[in-house]
């Protein structure tokens, strides 16, 4: 009777099997009985395999290991195999591995062990808040460039961390891109949101770690009384991280919405506060505190100051020809120091700007007037002249060069044609939307259906942006339903460039890998852009491309 044969078949695998895959197993081969005792595992990154057999007193003449019918290993005398088995050099698909055990008797011992080789895209980790409050139904797909899927991944839940790979054999060097998607439905509303990023390769992206942007909720809200404003003199209202201001303008009164992080401490607990003369012209401002909130303290118009105040101005002459509204618009934030800086803890300390929706030979303001506090550590400012977008760290400059960019697109069903006159950018982006107001946000069974849909690319490489094919979770949403029957609205597109990013894998890298604020990587980011509505009242979108 032939001798049982103890073989340990150890499959180990560096991070190359998803968790729910057997990676260790210990058989007895006892004949030529077969069992898929490693449950077919999807193999995307160089594998160590070792195979030892037991108890075998000698008794072996070989062990040979095939791929397929090919020949990986031939070891004679041997109870002990040790090699790497790296995926890259096999086709994808399904495979197997055999082990052939020889014994000196002349008896053949056999083992077939089902493999699936894919190639992997990326390696994913999402933090707890990276998806917005409410949001369900989470999802990550990459697309070929013809719109083709090649992965999909549901996600049940953050944190979580996974590896994205694909059946489809895409080598290291082929673009694609990659979705993230998720939804808030209620019983008659949907919002969609989806953020795609093309021009990725296996090579030059393989990691995608972002860090979720700043989550907050509301947390308290303050209402004090004033001494001193009136319709004359007001306060403005400002958006700031981690708290707003408003002003009643039938009593005077002041108000303030104080904020709480979901994912981080709200370190503010001092709020600037800008107030305006419209007799005078004259603007001043105030600090106030936690105290003089949780005492219910008045605010009297004579606490406010103008020292530290300075008077500048912008050059807005620039007109882009177009046929469509004149707009500018000024944000200046002050920071008190370099962690605030760091953080994105600003203040609003500015803000100005006006639009015009007459003709384009209209009159134009040709400056436009700002005061600053010179007392903050840092500054930085949003500018928009037009067609023209601007954010940058330091004080608003007199005069802006624009760049010398000509854009245009078209949207022919599910293929988006675009084109670029002008050198110096090399990120594009597009937006995606069904808009906000209620008379243009479609229908899709009795349900409104809002979306957004963000798309980010190689400005210099990419003409034509064929959007992908959506999984089949997605088809069955509202949002699924009209992309499967109507054209989506473009609502803008735009090229930019951005100081010390040499190149969109630079970009990539510096900035969406990590889902960075801007600052973090760049001191300037400018853009051009042309939108699809006739009045674009167009804004800094976000810190972050994830929002």
């Amino acid at each position: 009777m032939r001798k049982l044969l103890l073989l340990v078949f150890v499959f180990s695998m560096l991070t190359a099997c998803d968790e729910e895959e057997i990676i260790v197993n210990e058989i007895e081969l006892k004949d030529i009985t077969s069992n898929n005792l490693i449950n077919n595992p999807i193999i995307y990154e160089s594998t160590d395999v070792n195979i030892t057999v037991e108890n075998n007193s000698g008794a072996i003449e070989s062990i040979v290991v095939y791929f397929n019918d090919e020949i990986l290993l031939n070891l004679e005398n041997d109870s002990n195999v040790n090699f790497s088995f790296n995926p890259e050099l096999y086709p994808t698909g399904s495979a197997n591995i055999k082990i052939e055990i020889i014994e000196k008797s002349g008896g053949l011992i056999s083992k077939i062990y089902p493999i699936t080789i894919h190639r992997k895209l990326l390696d994913v980790e999402l933090d707890n808040y990276f998806f917005r409050k409410g949001n369900k139904d989470f999802m990550i797909f990459a697309s070929a460039y013809d719109g083709s899927l090649l992965a999909t991944r549901l996600i049940d839940s953050t944190p979580t961390s996974f590896v994205l790979s694909t059946e489809v054999d895409i080598d290291l060097e082929t673009p694609y891109m990659f979705t993230i998607a998720s939804r808030n439905e209620f019983v008659d509303i949907e919002y969609a949101n989806l953020y795609t990023v093309m021009d990725v390769t296996r090579s030059s992206f393989n990691e995608f770690r972002p860090k979720s942007p700043r989550r907050s909720e509301y947390s308290k809200q303050y209402k004090l009384n004033t001494i001193g404003f009136s319709e004359d003199v007001i306060i403005e209202g400002s958006i700031n991280p981690g708290y707003s201001t408003g002003y009643d303008h039938l009593d005077f009164s002041f108000s303030l919405i104080k904020y709480e992080y979901l994912n981080e401490e709200n370190t503010i607990d001092s709020y600037y506060i800008n107030a305006y003369n419209r007799n005078t012209r004259q603007v001043s401002h105030m600090w106030i505190n936690d105290d003089t909130l949780l005492n219910n303290q008045e605010l009297n118009a004579n606490e406010l100051s103008t020292e530290d105040q300075i008077e500048g101005f912008v050059d807005t002459t620039y007109s882009d020809g177009l046929e469509n509204d004149h707009t500018r618009g000024l944000q200046i934030r002050g920071y008190q120091n370099e962690k605030d800086f760091k953080n994105n803890n600003y203040h609003e300390i500015w803000r100005s700007g006006h639009t015009t929706i007459q003709s384009s030979d209209m009159y134009i303001q040709s400056i436009e007037d700002y005061v600053l506090n010179t007392s903050f550590y840092k500054y930085s400012h949003f500018l928009r002249l037009e067609d023209y977008i601007t954010n940058r760290v330091g004080i608003p400059l007199e005069k802006y060069n624009i760049p010398n960019w000509d854009l245009d697109f078209q949207i022919i069903d599910r293929q988006i044609n675009l084109t670029v006159n002008g050198s110096g950018h090399n990120v594009g982006k597009l937006l995606i939307s069904s808009g906000n107001s209620v008379d243009e946000i479609p229908t899709v069974e009795g349900k409104l259906n809002y979306y957004t849909w963000n798309i980010n690319f190689d400005s210099n490489k990419t003409s034509i942006i064929t959007l992908p094919e959506v999984p089949q979770e997605i088809k069955n949403w509202s949002f699924g339903k009209f992309y499967n029957s109507s054209n989506l609205n473009v609502k803008w597109f735009r090229v930019e460039r951005y100081e010390n990013i040499e190149d969109y894998d630079n970009y990539l890298n510096q900035i969406i890998r990590e889902n960075k604020i801007l600052f973090q990587v760049s001191p300037l980011f400018e853009a051009k852009f042309i939108s699809n509505d006739k009045y674009s009242n167009f804004m800094l979108d976000s810190d972050t491309f994830f929002d």
